[in-house]
């Protein structure tokens, strides 16, 4: 039956025509051509089948690539034989270049050969061949072969639902012997192998430079100088991916996904800019130099990713190529703006980072004219390596090279900045921190000096005032400086304890003891440190205690090269006595010292090449206050 049905189809097929097309004799001088005025064409409904089209005496014309079609939405169907006349298997190929779906249909004895090809659709994995658009088949000596050629309109993701006209099928096809096949197949592989060698070293410097955009960005996920230049480094690299050969691993990689092969580089392109002139403020920081300009390259970017979207949306969905034309021209107000921004950099602009933009631009400009010149020029071979070196993703790595110099540089300014801003804070809380002292300890003295007064102890407290004067002026110098030497925070300490022991009814015993090894006069420290636990030590240990002998020991002890310690230990009546005593009317009188001295440690030991760390323990043999201060040296 089925043999029946194909000889009933041969039959129509030769009864359809109106002139039987010549045959192409495959021999030793057949090489290849293509189909002007060997072939027959007509055009038809698209839902017509190969049986339909030969069931409805269907008129041919002779075709002729001087007769260009213009009709839309019809599928153009190609006719032709080809005949073996050599004394062996031969094989023959169709090679098809510019229509979208096309489907080759070959009758021979009882068989019909068919199989799909064009631009969208998905070769096979391996099958080196299909992947630069060859179709080849078998043919027996002395066997005829009939071939009908279907162009049919292919709409894109939207199929069906459509409603642009798609362009007009051009059939141009090319039909050829496997010796010429072998031999393009040849010049092809022999042209473009070191393209491909060197295609492959830009290709892993951009995927290198994209992994560690990609890891700075991940370490850095707040900045988003970070996430354009990620942007930037990852569409030249997508982009050289697109633009791999057929016949590689990537490339046939590429191949599965058509649509992205087809229209993807215009989608690449127009992602890359955009990230590009955000990248390019955000890398000169002209939202604060030049806020005007910052919003304009903003407003650009955003209209350049929304016009690339669209017109990548555009494409997939209809598969138009009519605008084909006018994306070869949508390029030229964006690069007007690309020089218009760079005259800007160069007459405006100034400074280091300026200076790399200009340099990476310039050399993307030189790169990307040379391969523009080369493409113009493909028929014309360039001398050595240079026929092969020049293209825009190469353009593009040179570019990214440059940038990532910038990157580095803007990462130190940044750091500088940051640092600075950073000890500029330090003096600020520092200086608040000192401030608060200052008054805290003035209030105190005033209150004991005021207590002497009404006790008509002047004597006393002339005394006291004289002390405390020197001692008021002592602060206020030395409250000025960052740090002081331990020898003089030990005298100015002294003189404290001297004030304030005119307040008590006993003399405080105070006493130092300093290891010889340690030289307190070459120590940096900080000023005032040690006075708040001295002051808290008076107030709420030694006031309160009813040992008759108050005492206060500071003891400064060599631990080893880079550590030194320093205790101040009291006799009164220790924290947890001090708890159970505060009530509310002493507790305005609590000394501030504590939280304070905690919080200028923390602030000096970020900012400082020395670490000082303090520790409160309760005497264990008799009753008081243990607060070791532990100096060292950073590593």
């Amino acid at each position: 039956m089925r043999g029946f049905f194909l000889f009933a189809l041969l039959i129509q097929s030769f009864a359809a025509s109106s002139q039987k097309p010549d045959t192409l004799f495959l021999n030793s001088d057949f090489d290849a051509q293509r189909l002007d005025y060997i072939a027959e064409y007509t055009l038809q409904d698209p839902k017509l089948s190969l049986t339909q089209i030969l069931g409805n005496n269907t008129s041919w014309k002779t075709y002729s690539r001087k007769e260009k079609i213009t009709e839309r939405e019809t599928t153009l169907w190609t006719h032709f034989f080809i005949n073996n006349n050599e004394p062996e298997v031969r094989q023959f190929f169709i090679r098809n270049y510019r229509d979208d779906a096309v489907t080759i249909y070959l009758i021979k004895e009882d068989t019909i050969v068919k199989k799909h090809t064009g631009a969208l659709a998905k070769p096979q994995l391996g099958n080196d061949l299909e992947n630069i658009d060859f179709q080849v088949f078998d043919i027996q000596f002395g066997e005829t072969i009939e071939v009908f050629l279907e162009s049919r309109p292919h709409k894109g993701l939207l199929g069906s639902l459509n409603p642009l006209k798609q362009k007009a099928p051009s059939g141009f096809y090319v039909i050829g012997s496997d010796i010429k096949m072998n031999s393009i197949l040849k010049g092809y592989y022999s042209h473009n192998i070191k393209e491909v060698q060197i295609r492959n070293f830009y290709q892993g410097a951009l995927f290198l430079i994209t992994v560690i955009a990609l890891f700075f960005l991940i370490k850095n996920p707040e900045q988003k100088l970070y996430l354009y230049y990620f942007a930037y480094v990852f569409s030249g690299f997508i982009y050289s991916v697109i633009q791999s050969r057929g016949y590689t691993f990537i490339g046939q990689l590429v191949l599965q996904f058509p649509y992205i092969k087809k229209y993807g580089e215009e989608y690449i392109f127009w992602t890359g800019i955009s990230s590009y002139f955000i990248f390019a403020s955000l890398l000169l920081g002209l939202k604060d130099k030049r806020p005007k300009l910052d919003l304009t390259l903003k407003k650009a970017s955003s209209i350049i990713f929304a016009f690339g979207s669209f017109l990548f949306l555009y494409q997939i969905l209809t598969n138009d190529n009519n605008i084909k034309i006018f994306i070869q021209w949508n390029k030229i107000p964006v690069v007007l703006f690309y020089l218009w921004f760079l005259g800007i950099a160069v007459f405006q602009l100034k400074g280091t980072l300026t200076r790399y933009i200009l340099a990476a631009n310039f050399a993307l400009l030189i790169f990307s004219m040379l391969a523009w010149m080369k493409d113009i020029n493909s028929d014309q071979r360039w001398p050595g390596i240079l026929d092969f070196l020049f293209t825009l993703p190469l353009a593009v790595l040179i570019e990214v090279i440059i940038f990532s110099f910038a990157m580095s540089i803007k990462q130190r300014i940044d750091t500088n900045e940051k640092l600075e801003a950073e000890r500029k804070v330090l003096d600020t809380e520092m200086l608040a921190l000192r401030s608060q002292m200052n008054p805290h300890f003035v209030f105190n003295s005033l209150n004991s000096i005021r207590n002497l007064i009404l006790k008509n102890e002047n004597d006393k407290a002339s005394i006291y005032l004289s002390r405390f004067s020197k001692l008021v002026r002592t602060i206020l110098q030395q409250t000025q400086k960052k740090t002081i030497s331990l020898e003089e925070e030990l005298e100015t300490l002294k003189l404290y304890v001297d004030s304030e022991s005119d307040r008590l009814e006993k003399e405080i015993e105070f006493s130092m003891t300093i290891d010889p090894l340690v030289e307190v006069a070459e120590i940096s420290f900080p000023p005032m440190l040690l006075q708040p636990v001295v002051e808290n030590a008076i107030w709420h240990g030694l006031q309160t205690s009813e040992n008759p002998s108050k005492k206060i020991e500071i003891n400064v002890s060599h631990k080893n090269e880079n550590q030194i310690e320093i205790s101040v230990s009291d006799n009164g009546i220790g924290r947890k006595q001090a708890e159970k005593l505060k009530s509310s009317d002493n507790q305005s009188r609590i000394s501030l010292g504590s939280e304070i001295t905690k919080k200028r440690l923390e602030l000096f030991n970020r900012d400082s090449n020395y670490s000082i760390n303090m520790t409160i323990h309760d005497r264990e043999e008799e009753s008081g206050t243990l607060v070791l201060f532990t100096y060292s040296l950073k590593d």
